[in-house]
């Protein structure tokens, strides 16, 4: 059975690839599994760096003394009710942890490792059902990671996930963000983004009680600037959600200030700070105050926002902006001024 794969070419059922004797190709696919149970911790842990560009405290997860491959403690209930409270950073640290419930995974890391590919092919198909009773669990992580825009790290988890099992929803989903997410993409007609928007779409419609589904397709929306669309998602979202994770509300309130509507959008902003006092939020909530021409409360959302990530090149260049547009020019140069030293610095971008 054939399946489209994310950037656009046809290939075999990628499930059934698994236990097909073509070992070279199984091999790839189960390096990148076991490369994404692997790294799940430092994600998990990376994941809050897009924000303030400081590094969490490391998670006390130690991949390689899992457990038997159970139903992880707390399961996918827990993890939406963290999430529904707004309290995401708890639920990434629960999935990290439960991916050590699937040693199977794990155990072939050091396979893999070691260069011992035909050893590792094969305890790959002896626990296969192990090995494809993780996908969820790594589907959420990696829903919570690419919900703060995490692109790159996101990459390797969403092949394993349709790898796994192209089949179910969470299958399903993966391929659709990894195929919108690839580079191929952004060169593609439009129609050939639009239908992929359009099967996302009908997934959607298929999952109305799986909010992290439509999550995925709002967060894509934001990435394509469907900015209707994706509001209109946001919206559904916290329908459910009540408060929901602060990224929710930063990533609404960025579609409402791109369709100009900065008074709902400053609603959004308000939340978000309240949920989440960071750099990134009061920067968010600085830029809708100064297209609202608050100026005095934005310069002073902007300066909480320096404060707290002074070196962030991004939040110094929009409180330059937002001064300029007061007219204040003497503390727009001084601004300026640092933001010019900052741009021989990485830049930290806020998340979108």
């Amino acid at each position: 059975m054939a399946t489209c794969n994310f950037d656009g070419s046809r290939t075999k059922n990628l499930g059934e690839a698994f236990i097909h004797r073509g070992a070279g190709f199984r091999a790839r696919r189960m390096t990148v599994i076991v490369a994404a149970a692997a790294v799940a911790v430092a994600l998990a842990n990376d994941c809050q760096a897009a924000k303030t560009g400081n590094k969490p405290a490391p998670l006390p997860i130690v991949l390689g003394q899992g457990q038997a491959a159970t139903e992880p403690l707390g399961g996918e209930k827990q993890v939406l009710a963290l999430l529904a409270a707004g309290r995401q950073s708890e639920a990434e640290a629960l999935l990290a942890a439960q991916v050590q419930h699937f040693p199977k995974a794990i155990q072939l890391v050091g396979l893999l490792q070691d260069q011992k590919p035909e050893e590792a092919d094969k305890f790959a198909e002896a626990n296969f059902k192990e090995i494809r009773a993780g996908q969820r669990t790594l589907f959420l992580l990696a829903a919570c990671a690419r919900s703060r825009f995490d692109i790159k790290g996101t990459g390797p988890f969403l092949h394993a996930i349709y790898g796994i099992n192209t089949k179910t929803p969470s299958g399903k989903c993966a391929q659709l963000v990894r195929r919108l997410d690839s580079d191929k993409m952004r060169w593609a007609p439009p129609q050939i983004v639009n239908d992929a928007f359009a099967d996302f779409k009908k997934l959607v419609d298929a999952n109305p009680g799986d909010i992290m589904i439509r999550w995925m397709m709002a967060v894509e929306c934001r990435h394509w600037d469907r900015n209707a669309e994706g509001a209109q998602l946001y919206q559904q979202i916290l329908e459910q959600w009540d408060p929901g994770p602060a990224l929710v509300h930063q990533t609404y309130a960025n579609l409402l200030d791109e369709l100009h509507r900065y008074d709902d959008a400053l609603v959004e902003r308000y939340k978000t700070v309240k949920l989440e006092p960071a750099a990134w939020s009061y920067d968010g909530l600085g830029n809708t105050l100064d297209s609202l021409g608050r100026s005095k409360e934005a310069n002073e959302a902007h300066a909480m926002a320096a404060r707290l990530a002074p070196n962030s090149l991004p939040i110094w260049i929009h409180w330059a902006r937002g001064l300029l547009g007061t007219g204040k020019y003497h503390e727009t140069v001084e601004t300026r001024k640092h933001a010019a030293e900052l741009e021989r610095q990485p830049v930290v971008l806020p998340p979108q």
